[in-house]
């Protein structure tokens, strides 16, 4: 079930009380990440906001070297939001398909030699 959280409250920034999220209920989902103790960069945390209200059929790419938070910023989302996630590492060489009922997506890095 849907359910509307406030930005602030949630996240723990100063925003206006009106600005809400819509996540889901807790419930007992095995793909809802833990939370744990985060501090949210407001910059960052706008653009996943912004793209998870509006997603327009896109999908969210996120860029940064090994271990500037890309992957805990995410989750850190979702755990807050109860949103369900499946996290995918990719290194040099990688491939990855993902196909749906009517519809395959494929990405693949370029490899260097």
């Amino acid at each position: 079930m849907i359910k509307h959280y406030s930005i602030a409250a949630t996240f723990g920034i100063t925003a206006p009380v009106s600005m809400q999220v819509e996540g889901f209920e807790p419930a007992q989902n095995v793909y809802v990440p833990t939370q744990k103790p985060y501090v949210f960069r407001k910059d960052h945390l706008r653009d996943v906001l912004a793209f998870l209200g509006s997603p327009n059929g896109d999908g969210l790419y996120l860029t940064g070297p090994t271990g500037s938070g890309k992957t805990s910023l995410l989750e850190q989302v979702a755990a807050r939001l109860h949103w369900g996630v499946h996290a995918v590492t990719a290194t040099a060489g990688w491939s990855l398909t993902i196909c749906s009922v009517s519809t395959c997506w494929s990405m693949a890095a370029p490899c260097t030699g």
